[in-house]
C-alpha cells in the first residue's frame, strides 16, 4: 500500500519530468509546434550555406524569420569566408533546395555537352579545312621556292656581269628575304602543336568531368529521396562548386584556344 502511494506521488498523467503539469491539449500543442517548421522552436529548422563570395558576404544580415543567435552561431561555423547561412525550414524546403541543385547539375551537364560539341567542331574543322589548307600552302611554297631560287640565280648572274639592281628590285629582294624568314620560322610549328595539345587536353578534361557528373547524378538523386542531413547538403554543395569552377576554367581555356586557333587560321590563310 505504501509503495502504491509512493508510485502515485512520483508520476501522474500529464506531469513532465520537471514536475510541471501539462494537460493533454497543451501536450498536443507542444507536439504540433515542434512539427510546425515555421515555429522558431521547431527542431526541423537548420542552416545551410550559400557561396556568395568574400566581397559580398559581409553585407548579408539575418532576416525577420531568422533567430539571430542561431544565425550568428551558423555564421561562426561556416566552412569558408565566402559562405553565408541560409535558413531551411522543414523537409519541403530541403527538398526544394536539393531539386535546385539537381537542376543546376543538369545545366552544367548541358554546358559540358556544348563545350564538347564545340571542341569536336574545332577538331573536324582542323581535319577538313586547316589540314587541307596547310597541304596546299606547302605545295605553293615548294613552287615559290623553286621560282625564288631561279630568280636568285638569274640575279646573281646579272650582278656578276656588272648589272646593278634598281630600287624596285632591291625592295623585292628584301620582301623575299623577309618572306623566307617568316615561312621557316620554327615558332609557327611549335605554336600550332601547342594549340593542338591544348585542344586535346580540354576535350579530355571535359569528358572526365562529364563522366564524374554522370556518376554523381544517380547518387545525388537517390540521396534526395532519402532524408538529407546537413553534412550531405554541404558535400553536395562543395561538389557543385568544384564542378562550377572547373567549367569556368574550361570556358576560359576554350576561349583562349579559339583565339589562338583563329590567329593561326589567319596566318595560314595569309
Amino acid at each position: 500500500m505504501a509503495s502504491q502511494q509512493q508510485g502515485s506521488s512520483l508520476w501522474s498523467p500529464g506531469r513532465a519530468v520537471t514536475g510541471v503539469h501539462r494537460t493533454v491539449p497543451m501536450q498536443m500543442q507542444i507536439v504540433k509546434d515542434k512539427w510546425e517548421a515555421t515555429n522558431h522552436t521547431s527542431p526541423f529548422r537548420t542552416y545551410l550555406y550559400n557561396n556568395v563570395g568574400e566581397e559580398a558576404a559581409p553585407f548579408y544580415q539575418p532576416s525577420a524569420e531568422d533567430d539571430e543567435t542561431k544565425w550568428e552561431d551558423a555564421l561562426r561555423k561556416r566552412p569558408a569566408p565566402g559562405y553565408v547561412p541560409v535558413l531551411v525550414r522543414g523537409f519541403f524546403e530541403l527538398g526544394k533546395r536539393a531539386q535546385r541543385q539537381k537542376d543546376f547539375l543538369s545545366m552544367m551537364q548541358t554546358r559540358l555537352h556544348e563545350i564538347n560539341n564545340c571542341l569536336s567542331d574545332l577538331l573536324s574543322r582542323h581535319d577538313l579545312k586547316i589540314s587541307v589548307k596547310i597541304a596546299d600552302c606547302r605545295r605553293k611554297h615548294l613552287v615559290l621556292s623553286k621560282r625564288c631560287l631561279s630568280l636568285a640565280a638569274k640575279t646573281q648572274v646579272l650582278r656578276n656581269r656588272g648589272y646593278a639592281m634598281d630600287d624596285a628590285e632591291e625592295e623585292l629582294k628584301k620582301k623575299l628575304t623577309q618572306l623566307e624568314r617568316s615561312v621557316f620560322d620554327p615558332s609557327l610549328g611549335g605554336r600550332a602543336e601547342e594549340i593542338w595539345a591544348r585542344m586535346l587536353a580540354i576535350r579530355e578534361q571535359s569528358k572526365r568531368l562529364q563522366m564524374e557528373m554522370e556518376r554523381a547524378g544517380p547518387r545525388a538523386a537517390a540521396q534526395a529521396d532519402d532524408q538529407l542531413d546537413e553534412h550531405t547538403m554541404k558535400t553536395a554543395k562543395k561538389i557543385l562548386d568544384d564542378y562550377h569552377a572547373q567549367i569556368q576554367h574550361l570556358q576560359k581555356e576554350l576561349a583562349l584556344v579559339k583565339k589562338d586557333f583563329e590567329e593561326a587560321e589567319k596566318l595560314t590563310g595569309a
